[in-house]
């Protein structure tokens, strides 16, 4: 830090993230049942689920099973023996899960794995590129046309076809009409 007053708005920043994890480590133990969105966002039980099922883990059903989750993304192993996870381990565990929700979030919103017919004799994947939200429709996005492509043929086996929808251009780089 530079300055004094750059040291005193980095230490209000810091204290604010400090109380939320000890909020977070606190409360996931002494009211264990209550409902995991007390604490944590929508976006974050989400990528929370995806991930205890990708781990074998159960679900974040409630807030003392998510603190868990978020517990052994920073290491926490949860042995019979363990204690309960402490302020570092939820530090760890919440580090990583702000930057895995942010692309899960990312990877969900802006790539969409759509199921096309393939034509058949044909094992391809095909890639559309949508450059905006109202492109990607069924009568402009051919990976919404639920089988409008081959209609002359019968559905057979499925392929994976993803759907890249870009953002606009920022303002200064588009064409001056």
């Amino acid at each position: 830090f530079r300055s004094a007053e750059r040291l005193q708005r980095g230490i209000a920043i810091n204290s604010v993230i400090a109380w939320r994890l000890m909020a977070l480590t606190l409360v996931g133990r002494q009211l264990p049942g209550c409902g995991a969105d007390l604490m944590y966002t929508e976006q974050e039980l989400g990528f929370l689920g995806d991930w205890a099922l990708e781990q074998g883990h159960p679900g974040p059903e409630d807030l003392g099973a998510a603190t868990r989750l978020v517990a052994r993304l920073g290491g926490y192993r949860g042995r019979n023996h363990d204690p309960e996870p402490g302020h570092e381990i939820m530090w760890q565990g919440y580090s990583k899960l702000t930057t895995a929700t942010l692309g899960h979030m990312v990877g969900s919103k802006w790539t969409q794995i759509r199921r096309c017919e393939q034509r058949p004799g044909r094992r391809s994947v095909s890639v559309h590129d949508c450059s905006s939200p109202a492109d990607f429709s069924a009568e402009t996005c051919p990976s919404r046309s639920n089988g409008a492509l081959f209609p002359s043929t019968k559905p057979s086996a499925p392929v994976f076809t993803r759907t890249v929808i870009r953002p606009p251009p920022p303002p200064a780089l588009r064409s001056s009409e």
